[in-house]
């Protein structure tokens, strides 16, 4: 969290950060683990959840000013399988207005840069998800690192970025406008998606 709050000014990969709900999903994890208790398949895993995928009480603009103060009253599938597994949710990413678009920008949340080259773009329509994924990466630029965990992103598409994408099932229903659309986990390596089978 603290590597977000001090990169993401410059890559605009975030639309939200939940510090504070993240930090408490930690503790409350920690302390299960301490005590013996059980724990979900992905516990203690930060997680960042696209713009337009629901999550109960957010905002979902899906990029666009006719969503701009849109909160949905449930979590999509995904979301709630993955609040079920005991991931830390740590924010939601951009992506174009109506993920529509090569490139990730729009007029709410502005351009996401690409991490690697702040001139360039992470792609889209999930950029902010790529630009999270890679971020991570210290081989490719230690002083863009967003966080220096494992981390998972939850996306709707891949594009043409240099990121692995695991896609478990055809999970559905994650928002009315794109109820058929397929969700994927989008990580910096095979090996990272790897840990999510």
């Amino acid at each position: 969290l603290s590597r977000i709050e001090a990169l993401d000014g410059d890559v605009n990969a975030f639309t939200v950060v939940f510090a504070q709900q993240a930090r408490e999903a930690a503790h409350r994890v920690e302390r299960d683990l301490a005590a013996g208790a059980p724990v979900g398949e992905l516990a203690g895993i930060p997680v960042a959840i696209k713009d337009h995928i629901w999550l109960a009480g957010e905002l979902a603009t899906n990029g666009s000013r006719a969503l701009a103060e849109f909160r949905p009253d449930r979590d999509a599938v995904p979301v709630a399988r993955i609040k079920a597994s005991d991931a830390i949710i740590v924010g939601k990413t951009n992506n174009p207005e109506f993920c529509y678009r090569g490139y990730t920008a729009n007029e709410l949340f502005g351009v996401t840069r690409n991490p690697w080259n702040l001139d360039r773009t992470p792609g889209g329509s999930s950029g902010g998800s790529a630009a999270v994924a890679q971020a991570g990466d210290p081989v490719r630029n230690s002083s863009a690192q967003l966080n220096s965990s494992l981390s998972l992103v939850l996306e709707q598409s891949s594009g043409w970025r240099a990121s692995r994408v695991f896609q478990p099932t055809d999970w559905e229903g994650f928002c009315a406008a794109f109820a058929s659309s397929r969700i994927r986990f989008q990580a910096r390596s095979t090996w990272r998606n790897s840990v999510f089978v």
